[in-house]
């Protein structure tokens, strides 16, 4: 099990070649994928919290027109009563 110079210079050559090959062409890869998810995913949380704020928007206009909805009935109620 003793390795001979020649077998150490051939592994640290295929592992060079291994290592160049991961950083020429997948790591690019990669990097360009999760970028393009973390863009995404941005994208989405903006859409998100602009529909979000016009929930929020819609719905205060539904309680302001509830509650001049009630007070209305309420007037209402309150001028059949003296009637």
């Amino acid at each position: 099990m003793d390795p001979k110079a020649n077998d150490l210079i051939v592994a640290v050559i295929c592992l060079a070649a291994v290592f160049f090959t991961f950083a020429m062409f997948l790591v690019p890869r990669i990097t360009r994928t999760l970028e393009a998810r973390q863009d995404a995913t941005e994208g989405s949380l903006k859409r998100s919290e602009a529909v979000c704020a016009q929930a929020r928007q819609i719905h205060a206009e539904y309680q302001a027109e509830l509650a001049a909805a009630r007070h209305e009935a309420a007037r209402m109620r309150q001028a059949n009563t003296r009637t």
